[in-house]
């Protein structure tokens, strides 16, 4: 039987069947699904397009039942063969859909399923272990080096349960998943940079992005931490005297300066340069990604993405433990 074979016959079932309790839906996913290896990645792309098609192919035969039919198996598929693809943000947003799900067929219940139990980090409860102890190794590292830096207490413990779930609990899992992402994109940046034989860059845009997103991930955080300050800009919110008194120092102005001061700016290690660093990024990339070379690579940008993830990680040792 040929992939399309299948897709067709996935198709002829989903229309005779009901599929209404999503216990039947996901004995029907099981059935024409395909999975994920366990140990290492094997065909990420394929499976990848099979399942995205699968949904694609059901949703055109019959909109209203798709629409209400659980679909949190296949969408929980997709966001683990897209981490093996490394395109971490279309993870992260499958994952998303795979939790609204959960809500959808368990209001009461829905933490304890695999899909926000992943942004938990809570391997032993995936079928997708090997990539939330991977997500787990990766966030220890960056909370070791923080640690460090900072001589702060942030274990990973703490992030969790005073940061994560209250945030999927009580607002959105949207910026936990996008400080993941953020901090797996930068891994993939910094290895494109070493692949090249000449120190610059043709083209910096994917690095420009990448630091814009840092700047907008600082903000959307502060915008769910002070949301009476939500509709003012991050230079306003890193200004305000609430935040002042939450950090307990006053951030310096995030005016645009050259790309070489900001770079320069950056290497200090202290908590005023991490917000000040993801502050310019954040305006500078905002408005114009024609600019100039940064001076020195690969270790500009690892700074400057660094100091991004200090930012958020002050932010949230200030704000929540």
């Amino acid at each position: 039987m040929t992939v399309n074979d299948l897709l067709d016959l996935a198709v002829l079932t989903f229309k005779e069947r009901d599929l209404q309790q999503p216990q039947e839906a996901d004995r029907f996913f099981g059935e024409y699904g395909i999975g994920n290896t366990v140990e290492f990645p094997a065909s990420p792309y394929e499976r990848f397009v099979y399942y995205r098609d699968l949904l694609m192919r059901l949703r055109a035969s019959d909109p209203q039942k798709f629409a209400s039919v659980h679909k949190g198996t296949p969408l929980y598929f997709l966001s683990w063969v897209a981490f093996d693809l490394h395109q971490f943000e279309a993870a992260l947003h499958f994952l998303d859909a795979c939790i609204d799900e959960d809500k959808r067929k368990d209001p009461t219940d829905w933490f304890g399923n695999p899909g926000p139990q992943f942004l938990m980090l809570n391997a032993p409860a995936q079928a997708a272990q090997r990539t939330a102890e991977m997500l787990a190794s990766r966030m220890d590292q960056e909370l070791s080096r923080f640690q460090s830096q900072y001589a702060v207490t942030f274990a990973r413990s703490h992030f969790l349960a005073r940061f994560a779930e209250p945030m999927l609990k009580n607002a959105t899992g949207a910026v936990v998943a996008a400080f993941y992402a953020f901090v797996l994109e930068f891994d993939d940046r910094a290895v494109d940079i070493a692949l090249r034989s000449a120190p610059q860059l043709g083209s910096y845009q994917p690095l420009f992005l990448h630091l814009f997103k840092g700047g907008l991930l600082l903000e959307t955080l502060l915008k769910q931490s002070f949301p009476h300050l939500s509709a003012k800009k991050l230079g306003e919110i890193l200004q305000h005297p609430d935040f002042k008194a939450k950090v307990g120092f006053n951030p310096p102005s995030i005016r645009e300066v050259p790309i070489s001061t900001l770079c320069t700016d950056a290497r200090l290690a202290t908590p005023e340069a991490a917000f000040l660093a993801t502050g310019r990024l954040r305006n500078m990339m905002g408005h114009n990604l024609i600019r100039d070379s940064l001076p020195n690579l690969p270790e500009d940008y690892i700074i400057l993405a660094r100091q991004e993830i200090n930012a958020f990680l002050y932010s949230v040792a200030k704000l929540y433990l």
